[in-house]
């Protein structure tokens, strides 16, 4: 795990996020594409990268109806990794 992982994971648990002594996600299995723990995380890092980089770029501003359909598609249930 790595520093910000662990950071992350002490701060979930300590505000009840998480439960260490349940990870809710230890038996969830792998995808069809093979996607380890260890790969996911690191897209999900580049994912973080990549949004910073959009945020602090005002001319990537969208469209509020653009952030209500992600929003909305977020919200959904169809992607829960992202819950």
């Amino acid at each position: 795990m790595t520093a910000w992982c662990a950071r992350r994971a002490e701060k979930a648990a300590a505000i009840g996020r998480i439960d260490p002594r349940r990870p809710a996600l230890a038996t969830h299995p792998i995808s069809p594409a093979g996607r380890d723990v260890a790969e996911a995380a690191a897209q999900l890092h580049r994912l973080h990268d990549a949004a910073a980089v959009l945020r602090a770029h005002p001319d990537y501003a969208a469209p509020q109806a653009r952030t209500d359909a992600i929003l909305a598609l977020l919200r959904s249930g169809r992607f829960p990794l992202l819950g």
